[in-house]
């Protein structure tokens, strides 16, 4: 009978640097797929006993939303590499080459799919074709994005995980600018999430300054207390689609310069200015500014980021339980609120977790915690904005 073993050297990247803690966790996208990857590998490989061992990358179309996955292998000392793509629901193997060296072996940047055997590096804004190292111009990539393979056709499942924490005691600190802020998530067009985060943030100021959305309440305030946003509507909509000309996006998405550009262009259209204020820094996000700029200002912070997750929270006496949305896609969303706590384990260790509350722009988990020591999430730039 011929076996295959999968070894444990896949590389996931899934939780990291957590303890002590229980975790029940899985790579939804990943585990579907490594399911996928053993069963046509392991039919491949004519062989009675083969060790395999398996490194998986994410995979992207040529405007960088998740495509697949491709597995970098050695079976018995050889190379070799597997495309699968999400199609129709399910992953389908697109290329197995059971002895050659991945195509993506060069790739500093992430791994770009086109089609079959046309292999891109994304890097800095820049297409290197990895089959001879040439930087392809712009020209030349709207022209090969007529024969591109896109994921837009069925969005890949959407990773999660849940990590319990146990503690022995904790300590937490806390301020939401609004326990329902503004969470608008899709748009009619593609690589819009700049634009859906400048609407949140042009919905949360228009409770203030009524011209931002004219003749629009985008709220309503709880027995004298909490004000509460609406969902998305028609109007908001429409805010969603003028940020998108105002901002000049693309199908490849949005500068942060374009942002703030469109950003200013609506807000002054609108008889108003914008103020942007920068909470890195050193490269690395000051949380105690940004915490500052939200509970004291009262200003929400734009997030630019590389990999994303959001998190719901189930408090209990003696643990907490996180619920983790991620992608390792670019995306930007806003934060208004944030959330610090401290765990002390049974070990007496401490361990302290940053939370911003957000409004993801993802419409598969619209609000919640974003963790950004989770899963390896990079925030490139934060801006607080103040609009008057």
């Amino acid at each position: 009978m011929k076996k295959f073993l999968i070894c444990a050297a896949i590389i996931i990247g899934m939780l990291c640097g957590i303890v002590p803690m229980v975790a029940s966790a899985q790579t939804v996208a990943g585990t579907e797929c490594d399911q996928v990857f053993a069963a046509t590998v392991g039919e491949l490989l004519d062989c009675e006993d083969t060790s395999v061992k398996a490194v998986r990358k994410t995979i992207y179309d040529i405007e960088v939303n998740p495509l697949g996955f491709i597995y970098e292998f050695t079976a018995d000392g050889t190379d070799g590499y597997a495309v699968f793509l999400w199609e129709d629901e399910k992953f389908i193997p697109q290329e197995v080459i059971p002895e050659g060296a991945s195509p993506y072996a060069e790739a500093e940047g992430k791994c770009v799919y086109l089609c079959s055997y046309t292999y891109l590096d994304y890097n800095n804004g820049e297409y290197t074709d990895l089959n001879n190292g040439v930087i392809l111009s712009s020209e030349t990539i709207n022209l090969m994005a007529e024969n591109a393979v896109y994921g837009s056709a069925g969005i890949m499942p959407l990773a999660t995980s849940l990590v319990t924490i146990q503690f022995e005691s904790k300590d937490k600190s806390e301020y939401l600018m609004s326990v329902q802020p503004p969470r608008y998530c899709t748009s009619p067009f593609t690589s819009a999430c700049a634009c859906i985060a400048g609407a949140n943030i042009i919905g949360f100021y228009d409770r203030y300054y009524e011209n931002l959305i004219p003749d629009y309440e985008p709220g309503y305030l709880l027995m004298d207390i909490l004000y509460l946003y609406y969902t998305q509507t028609s109007t908001t909509d429409d805010v969603i689609r003028q940020l998108y000309a105002d901002m000049g996006t693309t199908d490849k998405g949005t500068t942060e310069s374009q942002f703030k550009s469109g950003m200013t262009k609506y807000c002054n259209r609108a008889g108003y200015s914008i103020k942007y204020t920068s909470m890195m820094s050193g490269g690395n996000v000051n949380f105690i500014q940004m915490a500052r700029y939200m509970e004291e200002y009262n200003q929400p912070v734009a997030l630019f980021l590389s990999g994303y997750n959001v998190s719901n929270v189930s408090e209990g006496d003696d643990h907490d339980n996180y619920g983790y949305y991620y992608n390792d896609g670019n995306h930007v969303m806003v934060g208004f609120g944030y959330r610090y706590v401290t765990y002390t384990y049974s070990n007496s260790k401490t361990e302290t977790f940053n939370l911003i509350y957000v409004a993801s722009g993802d419409g598969r988990s619209s609000y919640g915690y974003y963790n950004f020591k989770y899963n390896n999430t990079t925030i490139n730039s934060a801006l607080a904005i103040n609009i008057y």
